[in-house]
């Protein structure tokens, strides 16, 4: 009894998801490439903004560690550890990819 219940939830979940995607692909205001740049856009200012808001936690943490030991200079190999990292993982995040360049000679028409 609870296979068939669970058989008839799944098969709705996977009908309406794909009604779902029908539906996306049908309405979207751009055209899939356009959609995909702005999707990939958007995911990168959520990463970036992760990141910094990690950054002021982490500031906060090792400043309030501080004052609790008393000691100014605590936890500065971390410190610059963690910033290397993050320093890396924007430069990663916002790199612009080099463009396609196709060999000389080559007509275009594959």
């Amino acid at each position: 009894m609870a296979d068939g219940r669970f058989i008839r939830f799944a098969s709705g979940g996977l009908f309406g998801a794909g009604v779902g995607t029908a539906l996306a692909i049908l309405f979207a205001p751009q055209s899939g490439d356009v959609l995909r740049r702005r999707v990939n856009e958007r995911l990168k200012l959520a990463q970036l903004a992760g990141i910094e808001a990690q950054a002021e936690t982490e500031a906060a943490i090792i400043a309030r560690y501080r004052a609790k030991m008393g000691n100014e200079s605590a936890l500065t190999d971390f410190e610059a550890k963690t910033n290397a990292t993050r320093t890396e993982q924007i430069r990663r995040l916002t790199a612009v990819p080099a463009p396609m360049i196709e060999p000389s000679g080559s007509t275009g028409v594959v």
